[in-house]
């Protein structure tokens, strides 16, 4: 996908790739999209990340968007999740 569907739906962030897209029987679009990045401190303790903060997994969010020209469009957002070694212990 490309940058125009990006402004399309008004999303500014750099760290979220878009996938694929498909309509289905319903009539919804449905986009997919991926956000992974290496965080540059950790959120809970603060401590620069010098390699104890490790990819830990993904979650999925969903994002319905306001109808746009008569169609329900959809953002299944995958994001990662991370994991940090100074934190947990």
């Amino acid at each position: 996908m490309d940058n125009i569907s990006k402004d399309l739906l008004n999303i500014k962030d750099e760290k979220i790739t878009l996938i694929d897209s498909s309509v289905g029987n319903d009539g919804v679009t449905r986009i997919q999209a991926t956000l992974d990045y290496v965080p540059k401190a950790c959120e809970h303790c603060g401590i620069v990340n010098e390699g104890q903060i490790t990819k830990y997994g993904w979650r999925k969010t969903t994002v319905r968007y306001p109808r746009a020209i008569g169609s329900t469009v959809i953002l299944i957002l995958k994001r990662r999740y991370f994991c940090c070694k100074e934190d947990a212990g």
